[in-house]
């Protein structure tokens, strides 16, 4: 589904961007499904409306090992981060190298995620290596309540090697915006002030967002205009059953739109959303 904007998200998305053009460390925490990896994943891809170029931002998003340690140092979410950064970096290689050189580098080729001390630092070194070869702005690690120290100070080395000219995105999930927690609490440890931006925090739409802003969004991606169907009755309904269904969670939010593209995208005219293909969208729920 196509992102929709609203007025946190824009507000979020152009501190975000302020704060990677300025190579800065931000921490961009959110509500539980409130879209924050829709929001990097739009920030990462779409063109910048404030620069004529497209800046080259690597998204890696990490998961939990079974185990702590691989190695006397490297700790398996060391080796999860890395190799989660590299295949980010092989996206990109992809991109703007030609065929050849992107099948010589062979952490592209066969990545790894449980790696020891020796193969790590072969990783680390290959990270670095092509974060600076290919030019890369920003590094954005989702799921970033999985760091350890060991591992951010390795992220943190990495933008040392760019001589600050790196920022780094740490997304977490968080349901309040009050300052604290061990990621926090890490880079307040690990960083200087000037190198890092304020925190940023976003909220899950609210009823009206998800009302007014939102659903008029779809509707209106998904009507032909003046001759639709859709009576002012049928509008307020709508209104009340897409909130009950979603509760303002992205992922809600996200699977009826994917939903209004499956019943309406492929009909004549384009996007004619009626009231009935609407019940086959969402259905009412049945109370009692």
């Amino acid at each position: 589904m196509e992102y929709i904007d609203y007025a946190s998200t824009t507000e979020v998305q152009t501190q975000l961007r302020q704060a990677m053009r300025s190579w800065q460390t931000v921490l961009l925490t959110g509500q539980a499904k409130s879209g924050k990896s829709r929001l990097i994943q739009q920030v990462a891809t779409e063109p910048w409306p404030e620069t004529a170029m497209q800046p080259r931002i690597v998204v890696a998003s990490l998961w939990s090992p079974k185990g702590k340690r691989t190695g006397q140092y490297a700790t398996a979410i060391a080796g999860v981060t890395f190799t989660e950064i590299c295949v980010g970096l092989a996206r990109c290689s992809k991109l703007y190298d030609s065929p050849l050189i992107h099948q010589q580098k062979q952490w592209y080729r066969r990545p790894q995620s449980l790696v020891g001390d020796q193969q790590f630092a072969s990783l680390y070194a290959f990270v670095r290596n092509e974060l600076i070869r290919l030019r890369v702005n920003a590094l954005v690690i989702d799921e970033a309540h999985l760091l350890d120290t060991f591992t951010l100070e390795r992220l943190l080395d990495c933008q040392r090697e760019f001589h600050g000219q790196l920022a780094l995105v740490f997304v977490e999930t968080r349901e309040t915006s009050t300052a604290g927690g061990q990621l926090s609490t890490l880079l307040e440890t690990l960083t200087s002030p000037l190198q890092r931006a304020d925190p940023l925090f976003l909220l899950r739409p609210d009823e009206q967002t998800v009302q007014t802003t939102i659903l008029a969004a779809l509707i209106k991606r998904f009507t032909a205009g003046p001759s639709s169907s859709l009576s002012r009755d049928d509008l307020i309904r709508m209104r009340s059953t897409f909130w009950e269904a979603t509760d303002g969670h992205w992922d809600m939010l996200e699977r009826i739109g994917i939903r209004m593209e499956g019943e309406c995208g492929q009909t004549t005219p384009k996007g004619q959303l009626t009231k009935e293909r609407w019940q086959r969208i969402v259905p009412v729920r049945k109370t009692g």
